[in-house]
């Protein structure tokens, strides 16, 4: 993800300067450190101390010339709430975060009414702005926090890469090859809705185009990318042309990847893609995700554009999985798929095996996936799912707790859950989830509800 950009608005009341001798040097002085601060990770674009209408205007101005991705606003004072509103008028479809400020975190104990214009207006301010943009429709975040709280940036900062994800979300490509698995009412979706609700581009990609990428994959480039990958890991079943006609889809999938310069890919590989390559997209899959291009299997586009969101906040390989078994004695769910997870999430690099392929539609031969557990630490869960009421989010969490592999041919989370499991799975099934989600480790629920609120879709969080 990119360095975000925000257009700071630091203001105060022209009309107090009058009134105390020192007031504007002492509050501009704060606001310019606040800038300095948040330049430190972020693109600043601050318009310095406003305090007019005028500077309020010539602000939106620069803000809109500078294409901000977030409008940050501060009022070091009382900071009439018509002065920001008419900077936010000239970027209305950035997001708004409001910090509530004031320069500790105490009320002093001498304070006297020079001190409060300066302690405590901002607040009355703040609260102020916010119910008139709660009454105009307009949304916003609000963010507490002291000015000498070091902490303060990289608050502002976490939620900043937010509003760039939610930017970035709408100049993503997403390419599909077939379609949704036959049946899989839960996963269909309208491309046009998703577009105009998420953001990203969905690109039809004909099976054709693949294969003939496929048949021009030298012998000789797939034999290289074959022996690293038996350097790296043991064979447990397949034999060396099982792995080199996988490794040979895997290099096709990422020319292809690359010729649409997609974030993501979706594909339908049983029956045609098996038949034609003799092999399974499961190493392809796992050799995109570790390049940072997403792919999900069954024409899954909603769970796609989810993990692309969970790689984009961590930079990590995100895992497509389905919902399997209950364990009560470990009050754990099972999450598995069919071994094209990326082997970064293994316990131990050493436990991971090149197994045969649990499905094989219509080829001779082993196939090769991925068998490994995966390594223990928490995890957050996702699911963007489009239902008759529209877009919502699922976000959820758990712990991958330390379990022995089992001969199960492909990848094996056991995440314990907060709930009771038993009653855990049956909100899921309450509540109309997809039977796919995407997984990444680390707990990403807040950002999540965040992004949630700011793509303006329903949250479903267990």
């Amino acid at each position: 993800m990119r360095t975000p950009k925000i257009g700071l608005l630091t203001g105060g009341y022209f009309e107090y300067w009058k009134m105390y001798e020192g007031l504007e040097r002492e509050v501009e002085t704060e606001m310019k450190q606040l800038a300095k601060a948040l330049g430190e990770t972020m693109d600043v674009v601050w318009s310095g101390f406003a305090d007019t209408e005028e500077k309020c205007d010539a602000a939106g101005k620069k803000f809109q010339a500078e294409n901000i991705d977030l409008l940050v606003i501060c009022e070091g004072t009382y900071f009439p709430d018509y002065m920001p509103i008419q900077t936010a008028e000239y970027v209305p479809d950035v997001p708004i975060l409001v910090l509530m400020t004031q320069p500790h975190d105490h009320v002093p104990e001498t304070m006297d009414y020079k001190d409060a214009i300066h302690h405590s207006f901002g607040i009355v301010g703040a609260v102020q702005l916010t119910g008139a943009f709660r009454k105009m429709g307009r949304k916003f975040e609000v963010l507490l926090g002291a000015l000498d709280d070091p902490s303060l940036p990289d608050r502002v900062k976490d939620y900043a890469k937010l509003a760039t994800l939610k930017r970035e979300l709408r100049f993503m490509n997403l390419g599909i090859i077939g379609h949704t698995f036959r049946g899989m009412y839960d996963l269909e979706l309208d491309k046009t809705m998703l577009k105009a609700v998420l953001g990203p581009t969905v690109v039809y990609i004909e099976l054709n185009e693949l294969l003939e990428i496929w048949k021009e994959t030298s012998s000789e480039e797939s034999e290289t990318v074959t022996a690293r990958m038996l350097e790296t890991y043991q064979l447990d079943g397949p034999d060396r042309q099982d792995v080199c006609k996988a490794c040979r889809l895997g290099l096709a999938m990422e020319t292809l990847a690359d010729r649409y310069r997609l974030d993501g890919l979706a594909h339908l590989c049983q029956h045609l893609i098996h038949v034609e390559t003799e092999t399974t997209p499961c190493y392809g899959n796992t050799r995109l995700v570790e390049k940072g291009v997403m792919v999900t299997c069954e024409g899954d586009l909603g769970n796609l554009v989810a993990m692309c969101i969970l790689h984009r906040l961590t930079g990590q390989a995100a895992y497509q999985g389905e919902w399997g078994m209950f364990d009560v004695p470990r009050n754990a769910m099972l999450f598995v798929h069919h071994g094209a997870g990326s082997p970064t999430l293994a316990k131990s690099p050493d436990d991971v095996r090149i197994t045969p392929t649990g499905e094989k539609w219509g080829f001779t031969g082993q196939g090769a996936s991925f068998r490994y557990t995966g390594k223990p630490g928490p995890v957050t869960l996702a699911s963007l799912i489009c239902d008759r009421d529209g877009w919502k989010m699922l976000i959820t969490g758990g712990e991958v707790i330390d379990v022995p592999v089992r001969p199960y041919w492909g990848e094996q989370f056991t995440i314990r859950t907060e709930k009771p499991v038993m009653e855990y799975l049956a909100e899921l099934c309450r509540e109309g989830v997809t039977h796919h989600a995407a997984m990444v480790y680390g707990d990403l629920r807040e950002p999540l509800k965040q992004l949630a609120d700011l793509l303006d879709v329903r949250k479903f969080i267990l």
